[in-house]
């Protein structure tokens, strides 16, 4: 898990911008408010994992940041049985993945589909799709995301259940 959370660190550290003329300010809502919105949109989310600790993350399919920390999140089986992944398609302009994102989700099972880009390094086919419901899908997460203000891939947020209903 440690090694899970460095990695975590080392991407967000290096992912930062370079020069304090890029920085621009980011807007970070309470989780009391995070958390509902994450609530609409999780319908759509791809889970892994079955543990208590949720983690919800915005992931670009052709970000080589997101690649590495789902690569890594497949391979765990300890990350996958402590916390419940819910994973979030949202493409970066600069990469054009738009195409790709509506692949994954017109898949007849997306997380494979991912998790054959993403982790295992394959080729799917991009055919073209103008899915009403995928469609839904990518704008109800850009809509929420914005709320968010996800400015980078992977972006991620954790939700601990209280202590009393995690039996503490």
């Amino acid at each position: 898990m440690r090694l899970l959370y460095s990695l975590i660190f080392i991407i967000v550290t290096f992912s930062l911008p370079a020069s304090a003329a890029e920085k621009s300010v980011h807007k970070k809502l309470p989780l009391s408010e995070s958390v509902p919105l994450l609530r609409t949109i999780d319908k759509y989310a791809l889970h892994m994992g079955s543990g208590q600790k949720e983690v919800h993350i915005f992931i670009d399919p052709l970000c080589p940041h997101s690649k590495n920390l789902i690569e890594m999140i497949a391979e765990n089986e300890k990350a996958l049985s402590r916390n419940s992944y819910y994973l979030y398609l949202y493409t970066l302009k600069r990469l054009h993945s738009q195409k790709m994102v509506e692949a994954i989700y017109s898949a007849d099972e997306p997380l494979v589909s991912l998790l054959d880009v993403m982790a295992r390094h394959k080729k799917i086919d991009m055919k073209s799709t103008s899915k009403k419901e995928i469609t839904k899908k990518v704008d109800a997460i850009a809509a929420v995301a914005e709320q968010l203000d996800v400015y980078k891939r992977p972006y991620m947020i954790f939700i601990k259940k209280p202590k009393e209903k995690r039996g503490q």
